[in-house]
């Protein structure tokens, strides 16, 4: 029988559909083991209530999860229906509850930070990538796919906010009834599954340094950039995952644990935050995904941070107005942008909103490799006066490699907002 290349294509799309089905299938099944309790609730010295909630999410694999849950009111609360949530791996004790009041008081919305995610450690003493890297190798021996542990952490993400709802529901004049998501990391991988999970439930999401979307392109640009898979992933290259990725069911796995293979759900506003000397993800990423995103999104680089995102204040700013935009306080801009390789390298730069200032960040390597790469900015003026036109323009290095991606800060409230855009990385002419 001769298939045609759109009987062909649709047959691979709808494989693409079935396998991607268990994810959807495991968070959405009801759990008789779901609850929650409030365990205390203290008036802070600054103003706002800081409310601990014990909740249990489900039971994966005949184990309990269970989480700690806190949720901060700030002191003259405006915005309190929609809550920022991070999913973290633990919950703030009480000698640091004053910088979620901090955040939530700047914000004026509740924020929620959701811990125990995942539970851990499991599985003889396992922990973070090497749980997950179990899991996922256990998916694809046994193919039972309720195994990989991002099903798990995404269903508690989706039970906290349940649990959030329905308490202030009880407790609140106007209760929470939508979300902006974020977390870091593995809480990152999270952040991108609960938006196309439940997307019409969340405001906006803003993954932090998982930077890893579009598996099988990630893997390649590995071997790539650095000629070997990155050190940070060897709880996965010992049991051989990246290599399986080529298979046809390592691909099928893949797909299941990939938020690029569901990135049509994800219709809200996204914000992907990466840091430029990040050891797990090469530079240039997120170009093997980022125009395949929905809009609206953006995308932001923290210059001379790695995996801990050390510039913090940068990261708060962005992530304060994105969400003062996302919950309709403030217009989004919208950002182009498009490359020209002439004498120079340049990057023509267009928003619809005028930001206040704009920044080209470079920085040079012998190599594709940047993880120690120095970061440098330059101001830049606008096109002929045009305050809503920049050009970035880079000279082609005389051996080795130059990286270049443009920067511009909006004013949103009273918060500075930095966006960029993807990184362009280029060689000698």
């Amino acid at each position: 029988m001769k298939m045609t290349i759109p009987l062909l294509l649709l047959l691979l799309a709808l494989a693409v559909a079935a396998s991607a089905q268990p994810v959807f299938d495991y968070v959405n099944a009801p759990d008789d083991a779901f609850g929650w309790e409030v365990v205390s609730r203290t008036e802070l010295p600054t103003g706002g209530v800081a409310t601990r909630i014990q909740m249990t999410s489900q039971v994966w694999r005949g184990i309990t999860w269970t989480h700690r849950m806190l949720l901060l009111e700030p002191a003259g609360m405006q915005y309190p229906s929609t809550a920022v949530m991070l999913v973290d791996y633990g919950v703030p004790g009480d000698e640091s509850l004053g910088l979620v009041a901090m955040v939530a008081n700047g914000i004026k919305a509740p924020v929620v930070v959701l811990g125990d995610i995942p539970n851990q450690p499991l599985f003889d003493n396992l922990r973070e990538d090497a749980l997950i890297a179990y899991t996922f190798q256990n998916a694809f021996q046994s193919r039972d796919f309720t195994w990989p542990l991002l099903y798990p952490m995404t269903k508690a993400a989706l039970r906290a906010m349940d649990t959030i709802e329905q308490y202030t529901a009880q407790a609140w004049e106007t209760p929470v009834t939508s979300f902006y998501v974020t977390g870091a990391s593995k809480r990152g991988w999270t952040t991108w599954f609960t938006g196309v999970a439940a997307p019409g439930r969340l405001k906006g999401i803003a993954p932090m340094v998982y930077d890893n979307l579009n598996l099988p392109a990630q893997m390649r640009l590995h071997k790539e950039s650095w000629g070997d898979y990155s050190e940070q992933i060897d709880d996965y290259t010992v049991l051989n995952l990246p290599d399986l990725i080529a298979t046809p069911e390592g691909a099928e796995l893949a797909g299941m644990v990939d938020p690029y293979t569901y990135r049509e759900r994800a219709t809200m506003p996204k914000l992907i935050i990466a840091g430029t000397n990040d050891r797990y993800w090469p530079l240039e990423a997120a170009n093997e995904y980022f125009t395949d995103l929905p809009e609206p999104r953006y995308i932001l680089y923290v210059p001379n941070s790695g995996h801990g995102l050390q510039d913090q204040m940068r990261v708060l700013n962005a992530q304060t107005g994105f969400f003062a935009c996302c919950t309709g306080r403030a217009q989004l801009p919208t950002i182009t942008w498009e490359s020209r390789h002439g004498r120079h390298f340049s990057l023509d730069i267009r928003s619809d909103i005028a930001p206040i200032k704009a920044l080209e960040w470079s920085a040079t390597s012998p190599t594709m490799d940047f993880r120690d790469a120095e970061w440098r900015y330059r101001e830049v003026r606008p096109i002929n006066g045009d305050p809503n036109r920049y050009a970035v323009r880079a000279p082609y290095p005389e051996d080795g490699y130059r990286a270049v991606f443009g920067e511009l800060v909006y004013r949103v409230e009273d918060h500075v907002m930095p966006l960029s855009t993807k990184v362009t990385i280029v060689g000698p002419r």
